[in-house]
């Protein structure tokens, strides 16, 4: 079922409004140099808190565009002569290479940090009645991996909201292929606001490697010390 000229209208202001609101661009300055591992987080947590929001409102959008669409299947995504496929396909991959290097990052500091915890730290914490101290360094590495964990959650959390962004792009391509929105609607929309989107996400993976590499270089210090 198409959509009529002024439902067109519509669902274009809406998408720009979207753009406009929930995908601002980051400045330079949002990149970690040397704040405390909490404000860290908190740069993090507003980096997700904008990728919820703007997966909720494209999700919202797209589902009253289903509406008047035919069934969506998830082997319906490829679209071999589609402009904002070929984009998509491209930044999907692009996005995943980054993204499994910060994963690889993680798995070699968690190796690091269980090597330093059993070459430091006592494996019990009493011997024939004999209470042990914990060594400084034993609580410095707890803490390291502490944060790791939790720098390790937001990095799962912030792949779940761009795939679900990159989605819901691919369900829209999909849509536009069976002329339930304007020819191009979708092409108008994704290139427009591509570069903004490519911007974003190169600043926020380097917030994302400056995180990891501090918590690295704390290791090398504690097995320094």
């Amino acid at each position: 079922m198409n959509f009529s000229k002024r439902y067109y209208l519509i669902i274009t202001i809406t998408f720009t409004f979207i753009f406009c609101v929930f995908f601002p661009a980051y400045s330079n300055d949002g990149v970690i140099t040397n704040s405390s591992f909490e404000n860290d987080i908190l740069k993090l947590q507003k980096i997700l808190k904008y990728k919820n929001d703007a997966a909720k409102a494209l999700g919202v959008g797209t589902e009253q565009i289903s509406k008047f669409c035919p069934d969506f299947k998830e082997d319906d995504t490829k679209s071999p002569n589609s402009i904002v496929y070929e984009l998509l396909d491209q930044d999907i991959t692009a996005f995943n290479q980054q993204i499994d290097k910060i994963y690889k990052l993680e798995e070699s500091l968690e190796e690091k940090i269980e090597d330093a915890s059993a070459k430091f730290c006592p494996s019990i914490s009493s011997l024939f009645g004999l209470k042990l101290s914990v060594p400084q360094k034993c609580e410095d590495l707890n803490t390291l991996k502490i944060q790791l964990e939790e720098f390790s959650r937001k990095t799962s959390e912030y792949e779940k909201l761009l795939g679900e962004i990159f989605n819901t792009y691919l369900k829209l391509n999909f849509f536009q292929e069976k002329n339930c929105i304007s020819p191009d609607f979708l092409n108008r929309l994704y290139t427009k606001e591509r570069n903004t989107q490519n911007n974003m996400s190169s600043i926020e993976f380097d917030i994302l490697l400056s995180i990891i590499t501090k918590l690295n270089n704390r290791i090398e210090l504690i097995n320094d010390e």
